[in-house]
């Protein structure tokens, strides 16, 4: 049965044909049925107005028969009234009838009026799909292109050019049907020659993949042997202390290090060969670990993979949820159930590192050392680390922020913590999760420092180009700077203040005070003296706050106290000194341009702590001692302080202290700077 669409011209004529006829029958019944309708609806006026006259007649003649019942003839008339009322409800009988054949005959021709409509319906669909389809197969041949307008043929000025070269008649070349044969012809001989080339090149190709398999197998029987040779040859490797069967094994285990992680070890274990042939004095380890079998069945292409599937995951359901908007208050409140309960698996999946990973550790003689575990973030595409720090120095329980593993790193080379890597990647992911920045889930992983990334081969926008030996000279340096304020913290504590070397020909023979107390402070801005201080907007959340109290030997015991902050970055950023002078009875009631003096020098002890520290920085002494020496030199200033302010500007004085001038200068700046070699204190 053919579809009404797909039929064919040739029988367009005939259906012609027969459209016709129909439409003239169609005609006919239709007048006939106008014919019909108007006998029907005359036939039906006329039974409407017998109905009429007839109900009158019976209601007349029922109110007749009421009127002589109610007066109480019973005579003859009633009877004949009762027999014209039996005649009248037989015609009104007969009326019904009559109006139930009319109502029929009026809906059998309505029921063949709707199927004349039905079939105009259809004839007028099939005339439509048979328009449809003629102008398809027009435009079918309007857009027919030939195979030789699909390719590309030599032009017509190189195919005239080789006919001229040839013995061709050039007047075949006139039209432009020939020149297009000519030019099919010549493209055919161009193809056949080009399908040659390509057969050659692939009994080629097929030559040396023999020739290349043939060797693998060459390759492969050799492994046997080379197996048994470096078998036999054990003892003498063992005797010249060689680690060749060891660096192989590593190698071979280094394959399925992610691309990362690769090049990060290939740096390390380069750096370690070279430490170890230079005979260096400090140790430098590295090792592959984690789960290696597990590690070994991860290709880049599967990581790759996971990521991609993942952002398009986190893509669909961001699409999802924005056309729920539209959607019913219920189908919302599901969808978001359901996001709740997946959120803690998605952090999970994103927060999965690779099971291998790279264990470098690094150690000082005498001083402890670090040991740095890498792994890999595979989808968020950062490498991130944590070291575990083991200092051969007491323990010091107030500097455990200093030298715990989330911040012995921190600030290495430049301001970084860790918290921020600049990968795009990272970023993306973290926001579809709703993690507002990686500092929120680096306690469970690690910390992405930017010169891991870096070393790692990741994007970084950092213009810093470190080499290897800058970061294992920077990480030496954090072990012996944070060996050396352990010791010192820990000499403070005991109210000692440590100075090594010849640091004490900086300083006077004989100081009139003493350190009572020095213990970390958990919230500097309670100490009000701190918050009023123009000096604490200095302050970093990252830097450990220390107050030292000082105290007179002699005298009235005057008291001082300096919050002293210790930054990450020690001893690269020197300690910050915030002074402050404990009010006694004979302070309170001094005069106000007695506080304003005091005021002003202490501000000029902080100048000569916080700014004129280089002093002891010009390579004289290590830098590392740093703290211990500004806690000698807030000492000597203090004795400065105090016995500078019993006399009169300009005036000289016979105290402990040499003093030029007790103050001097418009601001009346003590004399804070002290003269190693003459043994005096001047102002700077």
């Amino acid at each position: 049965m053919k579809r009404r669409g797909t039929s064919s011209i040739a029988d367009d004529e005939p259906s012609t044909k027969r459209s016709r006829l129909e439409l003239a029958e169609e005609g006919n019944s239709k007048a006939k049925f106008e014919a019909v309708l108007e006998s029907e609806t005359g036939t039906m006026n006329s039974l409407h107005e017998n109905f009429y006259e007839r109900t009158a007649n019976l209601r007349q003649l029922m109110q007749d028969v009421l009127k002589h019942k109610s007066t109480g003839k019973n005579d003859l008339s009633v009877e004949d009234m009762r027999r014209q009322g039996v005649v009248l409800i037989s015609t009104l009988k007969q009326i019904n009838r009559s109006a139930q054949e009319q109502v029929k005959g009026q809906r059998d021709a309505v029921q063949e009026g709707k199927r004349r409509v039905d079939s105009l319906q259809l004839a007028l669909q099939n005339l439509h799909y048979q328009i449809l389809h003629l102008k398809h197969e027009a435009a079918k041949c309007l857009d027919f292109q030939a195979v030789d307008q699909t390719i590309s043929l030599i032009s017509e000025e190189e195919a005239k050019s080789k006919v001229q070269a040839g013995d061709t008649d050039m007047s075949e070349m006139d039209d432009s049907h020939s020149l297009m044969l000519t030019r099919l012809n010549m493209e055919l001989e161009q193809r056949k020659e080009l399908v040659s080339q390509r057969c050659g090149m692939s009994n080629d190709k097929d030559q040396i993949q023999r020739q290349i398999l043939a060797m693998r197998d060459h390759l492969a029987g050799l492994r046997p042997g080379l197996g048994a040779l470096l078998k036999a040859t054990s003892p003498v490797q063992t005797a010249l202390q060689s680690s060749f069967a060891e660096c192989r094994l590593v190698n071979e285990t280094a394959r399925y290090l992610p691309e990362p992680l690769y090049l990060l070890f290939a740096q390390f274990q380069a750096y370690s060969e070279s430490c170890r042939a230079t005979a260096s004095n400090f140790s430098f380890t590295v090792a592959i670990t984690g789960d290696c079998d597990a590690g070994k069945k991860i290709s880049r292409r599967s990581i790759e993979e996971q990521r991609a599937k993942f952002l398009r995951k986190e893509s669909d359901s961001d699409r999802e949820g924005g056309e729920e908007e539209d959607s019913q208050q219920q189908r919302r409140k599901s969808k978001r159930r359901r996001n709740t309960a997946d959120e803690g698996q998605r952090k999970a999946m994103v927060l999965q590192a690779h099971p291998m990973t790279i264990t470098v550790g690094i150690a000082e003689k005498g001083c402890g050392g670090v040991e740095i575990v890498f792994r890999y973030l595979s989808i968020l595409n950062i490498v991130v680390m944590q070291a575990t720090p083991a200092l051969q120095a007491p323990a010091v329980s107030s500097c455990s922020s200093l030298v715990s593993s989330a911040s012995i790193l921190n600030d290495l080379l430049e301001e970084d913590d860790g918290h921020h890597p600049e990968s795009p990647i990272a970023s993306q992911v973290l926001r579809q999760l709703g993690i507002s920045s990686f500092g929120a889930c680096s306690s469970e992983v690690g910390l992405a420092y930017g010169w891991v990334q870096r070393l790692a081969g990741l994007p970084c926008s950092s213009h810093n180009n470190q080499q290897m030996d800058e970061i294992v000279k920077a990480i030496r340096g954090r072990i012996d700077s944070r060996f050396a304020l352990l010791q010192q913290l820990h000499a403070l504590e005991q109210c000692e203040i440590p100075i090594r070397g010849n640091a004490a020909a900086f300083f006077p023979a004989r100081l009139s005070n003493r350190l009572v107390s020095f213990a970390k402070v958990k919230d500097p801005l309670s100490l009000s003296w701190v918050c009023l201080s123009s000096k604490a907007c200095l302050v970093k959340k990252t830097d450990v706050c220390y107050l030292a109290q000082l105290e007179r030997k002699t005298g009235d015991r005057t008291q001082l106290q300096a919050a002293v902050f210790v930054s990450s970055s020690y001893p690269c950023v020197s300690p910050m000194f915030i002074l402050h002078i404990v009010p006694t009875a004979a302070s309170m009631s001094a005069s106000s341009t007695q506080s304003l003096s005091q005021f002003t020098a202490l501000r000029g002890m902080e100048t000569e702590l916080n700014i004129h520290y280089s002093d002891f920085v010009d390579g004289s002494h290590d830098k590392v001692d740093i703290l211990g020496l500004l806690m000698r030199r807030l000492q000597m200033c203090f004795d400065v302080l105090v016995e500078s302010s019993v006399s009169k500007p300009n005036e000289l004085v016979f105290t402990e202290k040499r003093l030029l001038l007790s103050q001097g200068g418009r601001d009346h700046a003590r004399p804070f700077c002290y003269n190693s070699k003459h043994q005096t204190f001047m102002l700077r």
